[in-house]
């Protein structure tokens, strides 16, 4: 009994506990509680401050509800609720009796949201980038939130000296004004771009490679001279490309180190690389074992890789391209080729294309999307290839070409996918249309024919057919003429471009020759191919022509052609087209 009494004293002492003696249990038993979990019977709970928020909404947010008991934590954990809202800028609960009087002062509404200082951004970026709306409650955190992600935006477009400052103006009914001040600042240039670890290339040669540049007076329109983290981001994939595209396979980048300037308006970039050794290519082999009668000499003849040169990456990738196309035309179209480069002690690579097995493939079905005018058939004449044939990537690619080459698609895309069996593909064929019509109106002055008007229609894609007619007319003082041509690029359904012409001239030239000129006439084309780069056209011409009313005063010469004539004639025409583009073209004669 006089051991439990000292442990009692010193837990008094020291302030532990504070004792409840509601039940002495024999006088052998003290019953302690923390002063935390005292519990208080609530009977009314009511709000003060309210305005928008009803306040049985602030009563749902707590923990306490009347008739029921709580203690100092409920009232904690009431207050971080109600502040967790956002509705309310303070919130105060006090005990009047067995009552509890929450008050609340209810966070303002945003009338508007304003940006000012800002040139670089427009007004409708900034909103759209952050959280603060007008007619929504104002909330401290999510201004905070804005103005970290403005200034993020002003980072991403190179102003890291750029500050912004929310201000708030107060207006009636708890209403604010919510103003962003911004100061852009200057850009943050790139004032200087170092290499270190670098031997067999200068810095020059590496900024050479890298998009990113420094800071020149001549670069003011590029913007190629800002700090972009995610232009960095790319710069290392481009050093990377530059070093294995001239023979350093084991090329590796250390770190890269942006340092901001203390004014922050210029950074210092530091690549430090490793270059290893170069290489050079020992042998160069085909391994189409995992595919039924392909012949590995075929496929290694149009690898581009060269044995004794440098090795090079950027030669690599063409020699994939080129094995690729010509097993699509040995109808493997999916074919995957996996190249194995092999270091070799003597700082040199056997280089192995290996072709992945794969089934041959036959065309199952060719879908065309997007032509809303102009006719499947339009489209698919353009095709070597029909449903059933053998499936040939060079086919396919020159196809695209050809269809792109028919100037009535702003876009053309060819895309082979997996059919309903593994010897089947589909093909794709995405199309966006573009305007063919064509109007022409000129007005204009002549030396020869006077004052002259012009008008001119084409339609290149009449009714949608792939036909191409074309109207046109000039009146002048002392000419007239008409012109109507139709040509028909697919006659009876075969590659033969067939047109007429038809044309009516006349003249007066009296002042100049004391006589009068007209010449109506017409032809007849024909175009069709002798090989796929060279082609023939055929073309008859039958006109009459008059000459009448001649001046009495007119030479001899003009006079004795009076009268009607008619001519016929027959000529032709060689073509040689060999251009990757028609339309644009880059390469070829």
């Amino acid at each position: 009994m006089m051991m439990k009494f000292f442990v009692f004293i010193f837990c008094f002492t020291f302030g532990l506990y504070t004792p409840s003696f509601a039940q002495d249990r024999g006088g052998d038993f003290f019953d302690f509680k923390p002063q935390s979990a005292k519990q208080t019977r609530v009977n009314n709970i009511s709000v003060e401050g309210t305005n928008r928020v009803a306040p049985s909404t602030v009563i749902s947010y707590m923990d306490i509800k009347p008739g029921e008991s709580y203690s100092q934590d409920d009232l904690s954990e009431s207050l971080k609720n109600l502040y967790a809202t956002g509705l309310f800028a303070d919130v105060n609960i006090r005990q009047d009796k067995n009552d509890l009087v929450v008050v609340v002062v209810e966070n303002p509404i945003i009338n508007r949201v304003v940006f000012e200082g800002n040139d670089e951004i427009e007004d409708s970026d900034l909103a759209g980038e952050i959280s603060s709306r007008p007619r929504a409650v104002y909330v401290r955190n999510d201004v905070r939130n804005d103005v970290s992600r403005v200034q993020e935006l002003y980072r991403r477009s190179g102003k890291y000296s750029a500050e912004v400052t929310p201000e708030i103006i107060k207006l009636d009914q708890n209403r604010i004004d919510l103003i962003f001040n911004i100061t852009e600042g200057s850009d943050s240039r790139i004032m200087g771009v170092q290499f270190i670890g670098n031997e067999a290339f200068s810095d020059n040669d590496l900024r050479s490679a890298i998009a990113t540049k420094e800071n020149r007076w001549y670069r003011f329109l590029s913007g190629n001279d800002k700090y972009d983290p995610d232009r960095l981001a790319f710069d290392e994939e481009l050093l990377r490309r530059f070093y294995m595209k001239n023979g350093y396979v084991d090329y590796n980048l250390v770190s890269t180190n942006s340092e901001l300037a203390p004014n922050k308006d210029a950074f210092f970039i530091t690549f430090t690389v490793d270059e290893g050794e170069r290489y050079k290519i020992n042998s160069i082999t085909a391994d189409t074992s995992a595919l039924r009668n392909v012949n590995q000499s075929d496929v290694e003849a149009v690898i581009t890789m060269e044995e004794g040169n440098w090795y090079s990456s950027d030669d690599l990738e063409n020699s994939v391209d080129a094995v690729t196309n010509k097993l699509g035309d040995l109808q493997y179209a999916f074919a995957r080729i996996r190249p194995d480069v092999r270091r070799n002690p003597d700082k040199t690579v056997d280089v192995v294309f290996r072709a992945e097995e794969t089934q041959r493939v036959f065309v199952e079905e060719i879908n065309i999307k997007g032509n809303v005018r102009t006719l499947d058939k339009v489209i698919r004449r353009e095709f070597d290839v029909v449903e059933g044939d053998p499936f040939s990537s060079s086919k396919i690619a020159k196809a695209e070409r050809d269809i792109q080459s028919l100037d009535f698609f702003n876009n053309v895309v060819v895309r082979p996918k997996p059919g309903s069996s593994p010897d089947q593909t589909v093909i794709d064929v995405e199309v966006e249309e573009k305007s063919t019509g064509e109007v022409s109106i000129g007005a204009g002055f002549s030396s020869s024919d006077g004052a002259l008007a012009d008008l001119r229609i084409r339609e290149r894609n009449f009714l949608g057919k792939g036909q191409d007619v074309l109207f046109s007319t000039t009146i002048a003082g002392e000419r007239t003429e008409f012109d109507l041509s139709f040509t028909e690029p697919y006659f009876f359904n075969r590659d033969l471009a067939a047109g007429v012409d038809l044309f009516h001239i006349t003249r007066d030239l009296q002042d100049e020759s004391s006589y009068d000129q007209r010449t109506t006439g017409g032809a007849l084309r024909l175009s069709y191919p002798l090989t796929n780069k060279l082609r023939q056209t055929l073309k008859y011409r039958y006109q009459n022509n008059e000459i009448d009313e001649i001046d009495a005063s007119a030479s001899r010469f003009i006079r004795d052609q009076e009268g009607k004539r008619s001519t016929s004639a027959i000529s032709q025409n060689l073509s040689y087209i060999d251009l990757n583009n028609t339309i644009a073209p880059t390469d070829g004669v």
